[in-house]
């Protein structure tokens, strides 16, 4: 499957021969081996195109290198570049190179100029992994190396390997720096995910995994065993057997709760996360490692590291709370159990087709995006000019509800998934599923709401909605000779108190706290919020402080969520929300800026557009939702071509 990832552009790009470019000098490596350079040279493969041949997919033959990403270099001498990061591409291109006899070669690069030795460590510890390994003092060859403080501060975050892939800086040691022997050191198991020892025909079977897990989860065995092996001594010997007949005498009972219809594992994944661990061909000798890798991970998901909670029940209950948002730089109330739980199951997949994954996923999701925002507009523009497109409209609303059927094709082009793959898609397709299930729970809190505004006051206060504000336009904005005039649109009434304007200027802070709520519709900070402030968004934001009920509650809960002081179970106060620094759900945060939005349109006189809109990205969030719950990736797509291309005629 192809990549679904814009092409990336760069500045400042230059073209430098394969033979100037010279590693780092304090590059740790002088190999490059193993999966990662093996992947890295199908990446950069420029082939023919792929055919199809008696129904199969045929990958064309690699006939050049296309490098998207640029590697990054500092000038060195007239005639050689050091490699900052980019070690692995380059490696992969002169492999490339040689296997199809090409004369010259050229590398896009970004120049650094003129950095020293240090500055050149920084650079390369800001963009490789193996940068951030010499920064932090981290020596993979030693034999401890998991215990020292840099690679416990460092373990879990996400890095960038080369080209524009991301993953776990410890997924990245394991599967592509160290060789295979040193890889099986580092693994409890060998049905630890990313172990890459393959297993048998008869560790495949049920009784077999159920005895491993027993084994290690068994008090004492472990030590048994050892002292066994020093002194062979004969009351060691009976205590170990003893050991073992119980381990014995309790495999089948685990083997039940693997396979157990009402509530055994299986049973659960399907019924929690809607996978069915039971619906693979195990004639396949891959599909029966990856059921035994999938049992033993979930018996030690449920009993070792998570003992305290239903850990596939929270998998199963997408919410805006059970997101891995550690990337964007903040937390959610259960990410990091999310985090976890896909940071293990990433270790088994190749890089490859975790990020077709992945890119399949988000390609379905951005193209809705894109088809939301732009049926809304032609919507909104058709009814703020008094046009009629109601028939269009209902059309559209009707096909939304339809139910997608999916028929797989005889001839189908897609290489069927994996239980681990088909698992680690359900994760993925979760994570979205979370937030489109509260903006749906959102829509249906503020739908009863209507601000009614007087006639005289929309006029005016359409040209707020152009005043752009900076920060020192708001302090400015809450000043006291400015309030009197702030008051009358706030209130929408020419009289007000001293009171009321009092209450206006102490809500500066809170106006300023629903700023950082809107971030939200920017997490990568690609946009500056700040530049997109109006006179009209802070009226509406005070409007919705100092008018709405004080007492309303924004029923929501997640998985785990107990409330604290001050709340109901299950129950937030919405004005609390805007009272302190402390943590905020990110539904309520959507909440509050959907709700002053709901007030910027009234304010205009565009309420009933609002109104439409929403019916309409309901009705469309609804049919993604439906798409974002398939099983695998061909269905997925097929489902959103129905809805899409259907709309469209």
């Amino acid at each position: 499957m192809g990549s679904f990832a814009p092409i990336p552009s760069h500045e400042n790009q230059v073209e430098i021969d394969l033979e100037k470019l010279v590693p780092f000098a304090h590059y740790p490596f002088s190999w490059f081996q193993g999966q990662r350079l093996e992947e890295m040279v199908d990446e950069i493969s420029e082939c023919d195109p792929i055919d199809i041949i008696d129904g199969q997919v045929v990958e064309g033959k690699a006939t050049g290198i296309k490098i998207i990403s640029p590697i990054i270099v500092r000038h060195t001498t007239d005639d050689q570049y050091e490699i900052l990061d980019g070690h692995y591409r380059v490696a992969a291109a002169r492999k490339l190179k040689r296997i199809l006899q090409l004369q010259s070669v050229k590398i896009p690069a970004i120049i650094k100029r003129e950095l020293t030795d240090e500055e050149a460590l920084s650079e390369v510890s800001d963009t490789n992994p193996i940068g951030l390994l010499l920064k932090h003092g981290i020596d993979i060859f030693c034999e401890d190396y998991r215990q020292s403080d840099g690679y416990k501060c460092l373990a879990g975050a996400l890095i960038c390997s080369d080209g524009n892939s991301s993953m776990a800086l410890d997924e990245y040691i394991e599967h592509f720096l160290l060789d295979d022997h040193n890889r099986y050191d580092l693994y409890e198991s060998i049905y630890s995910m990313g172990n890459p020892y393959e297993l048998n025909e008869e560790e495949c079977n049920d009784e077999v995994v159920a005895r491993e897990i027993l084994q290690i989860i068994t008090p004492g065995y472990k030590e048994k065993i050892a002292k066994l092996e020093k002194s062979k001594e004969e009351r060691d010997v009976d205590a170990l057997s003893k050991l073992q007949a119980t381990i014995e005498d309790e495999i089948p009972e685990l083997v039940r709760t693997f396979v157990r219809k009402d509530s055994g594992y299986i049973q659960q994944l399907k019924d929690y996360l809607n996978f069915d661990l039971d619906a693979y061909d195990y004639d396949d000798v891959q599909n029966r490692r990856e059921r035994a890798k999938l049992l033993f991970f979930v018996h030690m998901l449920k009993k070792r590291t998570f003992p305290h909670m239903n850990i596939l029940q929270l998998l199963g209950r997408p919410s805006m709370e059970n997101i891995d948002n550690s990337f964007l730089g903040w937390e959610t109330s259960n990410g990091k159990y999310v985090k976890f739980v896909k940071h293990e199951v990433e270790k088994e997949l190749s890089l490859t087709r975790k990020s077709n994954i992945k890119q399949a996923v988000s390609f379905v999701v951005n193209t809705w995006g894109d088809y939301i925002n732009s049926l809304c507009h032609d919507v909104a523009l058709v009814l703020a000019t008094g046009g009629d497109c109601s028939k269009d409209i209902e059309s559209i609303m009707s096909h939304m509800q339809a139910i997608f059927v999916y028929q797989k094709p005889v001839d189908c082009k897609f290489t069927p998934l994996t239980p681990l793959e088909a698992f680690y898609l359900r994760l993925t397709q979760n994570e979205y599923l979370g937030q489109l299930y509260d903006i749906l729970k959102i829509f249906k809190i503020s739908s009863g709401a209507d601000y009614p505004v007087p006639v005289e006051y929309m006029k005016e206060m359409e040209e707020f909605q152009f005043r752009k504000m900076s920060t020192e336009d708001i302090e400015k904005f809450f000043e006291p000779e400015n309030i009197q005039q702030i008051a009358k649109y706030v209130y929408l009434k020419d009289e007000t108190s001293k009171e009321e304007r009092r209450k206006i200027r102490n809500n500066k802070d809170k106006v300023l706290r629903f700023l950082d709520f809107c971030k939200l519709a920017d997490p990568l900070g690609i946009y500056n919020v700040m530049e997109d402030v109006t006179e009209l968004l802070i009226i509406s934001c005070l409007q919705s402080i100092l008018l709405d009920s004080s007492n309303e509650i924004f029923d929501y809960a997640f998985h785990g969520f107990e409330g604290g002081k001050g709340y109901r179970k299950g129950k937030i106060r919405v004005q609390a929300a805007l009272k302190n620094d402390r943590h905020t759900c990110d539904a309520l945060q959507v909440y509050w800026v959907r709700r002053v939005m709901d007030r910027s349109y009234a304010n205009v006189g565009d309420g009933n557009i609002r109104k439409v809109t929403t019916k309409i990205e309901t009705r469309c969030i609804e049919a993604l939702s439906r798409v974002l719950n398939s099983s695998t990736i061909e269905e997925m797509l097929e489902a959103s071509s129905f809805y899409l291309n259907k709309s469209a005629e």
